[in-house]
């Protein structure tokens, strides 16, 4: 009697292990950061960094403090991906570093300081 009783327990043990295995064991979808920066420092805020999955959308925001206006969108490269404020940035399959570009609305792109001490206001001449 007693070998009837393993003889059965026995397969569901391993039936119900493998289903344990089976089923727990969902690959988890790959992420990737997105960094967000914003430039010059002090123009403004951003919003989306995180991680996320290849393919997600991603709602990127920006918003200029006083005195500042949005400019738009670059990747690490330079090139301009958006030059709308808000816009909705499709995740590749790679981290990723995004700026977000703002100016005095006097034209100037913040200020440089020399080795002296002395302040310069900066300049947007040509190019991106």
């Amino acid at each position: 009697m007693l070998q009837k009783r393993s003889f059965l327990i026995l397969p569901l043990i391993v039936f119900g292990f493998f289903l344990f295995l089976t089923t727990g064991c969902e690959d988890e979808p790959a992420l990737y950061t997105l960094t967000v920066s914003v430039s010059p420092p002090d123009g403004g805020d951003a919003e989306g960094q995180g991680d996320y999955e290849e393919g997600e959308e991603v709602l990127l925001a920006a918003v200029a403090n006083e005195g500042y206006e949005f400019i738009s969108w670059t990747d690490a490269e330079g090139d301009v991906l958006s030059t709308e404020s808000d816009f909705v940035y499709m995740m590749p399959s790679e981290d990723v570093e995004l700026t977000a570009n703002f100016r005095h609305e006097d034209g100037t792109y913040g200020t440089v300081t020399d080795i002296d001490g002395n302040e310069y206001q900066t300049v947007y001449i040509g190019g991106r």
